[in-house]
């Protein structure tokens, strides 16, 4: 009975199977509790506890940073460490917040809607493309995810392979031990070394429970719409197809059975434009932040090797870090730049859909369809440029060009 009511109240959904894990416990997944209430309002003031405690603990890791600014000398080792940390942080509570709106949350509903939809139709080959790119999406979230989870390990107990600190205070000395964690607390962390510890520990679960649920959903919505350009573009490639399948399930004639198929056609295009503008609106500052952040990100991570005596330890450390962030924009990127080039596709598709054989009334939505579909889809960086692999490309070379300023400055 208990696990039967569980079920109704967590939406089957293949697409965002992982990412409704994570955003449910979360707190960021509202819409199963909209029959309960009581139960939703208890579960929203149990999101915004966690969202207040994450912002607070930010606030902590950027006092930190002034402090350390601040010290002399500077501690190379824990200013590199706390650059890596507040970006990624910064850019994790934005997402947050956008995903918490309405218009996310319906998108979430129409993504579960439109499954169930697809996956109850008799059309092979749409449900053989849908079920191709929800393996993406759990192959790219899952990959991403062993990182978060190995990296959140590491962060952890990365105090014990690194070496203490002596400092020197005029005639007296005193051992400054490392954290997993670069934030300010309140009180001396040293003279309350494990109570520092333990929140830090909470705060790393916390970091990575909140990054987990960005990018899955990230993903999960960025690959969905991917799906959706195909799907599209494989019901253009055999339009003639659906237009006998059309004529059969409602008895019309072909002239008519070809119209009504092309305003569906058209419908789904408008719905698909729809969205990624929404995602557009929503998403593009955020994305325009993590695509600024992301080199120095990575540079701080990689001048962590540069500077300092590598141990095996750090070296692993640091190392699943670079490859952990370097994957989660090479996923991002890597989509977005797919539904660059299946876009481009949709007039190509629509050219072999043998347009010229057909009325004269669908020749000219065709011709229109084709005005429209000339224009690939993006997703977009700010109001600037768009993801792609040649903005990833110049991700790569700004973290090579921040580490070769920095490591020039500091010698």
């Amino acid at each position: 009975m208990l696990q039967s009511e569980m079920f109704q109240l967590f939406p089957k959904c293949e697409q965002l199977q992982i990412a409704m894990f994570f955003i449910t416990i979360q707190g960021n997944f509202p819409s199963i509790l909209k029959n309960k209430p009581n139960l939703k309002t208890i579960y929203q003031a149990y999101s915004y506890f966690l969202l207040i405690y994450f912002i607070i603990f930010n606030i902590t890791v950027y006092i930190k940073f002034v402090l350390l600014l601040n010290e002399a000398p500077i501690d190379f080792t824990e200013l590199f460490l706390n650059l890596t940390m507040n970006f990624y942080f910064t850019v994790t509570i934005w997402k947050t917040l956008i995903f918490k709106r309405s218009v996310f949350q319906q998108m979430i509903d129409d993504i579960i809607l439109w499954e169930k939809t697809i996956l109850a139709s008799n059309d092979h080959t749409l449900k053989g493309i849908y079920n191709y790119y929800v393996r993406q999406t759990k192959i790219g979230s899952r990959i991403y995810i062993l990182f978060v989870i190995v990296g959140g390990m590491l962060f952890n107990f990365h105090p014990l392979g690194f070496e203490s600190i002596i400092i020197n205070n005029n005639n007296s000395t005193s051992l400054k031990r490392p954290l997993p964690l670069s934030s300010w607390f309140p009180w001396d962390e040293q003279k309350y070394y494990s109570l520092s510890y333990t929140f830090h520990i909470l705060d790393v679960t916390m970091a990575s429970l909140f990054m987990a649920s960005t990018e899955t959903l990230s993903y999960a919505i960025t690959i969905y719409l991917l799906g959706q350009i195909v799907i599209f573009n494989s019901i253009l490639s055999n339009f003639q197809l659906y237009c006998w399948k059309i004529q059969d399930q409602l008895k019309v004639d072909y002239e008519n059975a070809i119209f009504l198929t092309l305003r569906e056609c058209v419908k789904k295009h408008n719905e698909i434009i729809k969205q990624i503008k929404i995602f557009n609106r929503e998403m593009k500052n955020a994305i325009l932040y993590d695509f600024l952040q992301s080199s120095m990100g990575l540079a701080a991570g990689v001048l962590n090797l540069i500077y300092f005596d590598v141990t095996p330890f750090k070296l692993m450390f640091f190392g699943t870090f670079i490859c952990g962030a370097f994957v989660r924009i090479l996923v991002s990127y890597w989509y977005a730049n797919e539904i660059i080039v299946q876009s481009s596709n949709m007039l190509t598709s629509l050219w072999n859909s043998t347009w010229y054989d057909e009325p004269e009334k669908t020749k000219k939505i065709k011709y229109l369809m084709m005005l429209v579909c000339s224009r690939p889809l993006y997703i977009d960086i700010g109001p600037f440029t768009n993801m792609s692999l040649q903005t990833l490309i110049r991700i790569v070379k700004a973290t090579y060009s921040y580490m070769t300023l920095i490591y020039k400055s500091k010698n």
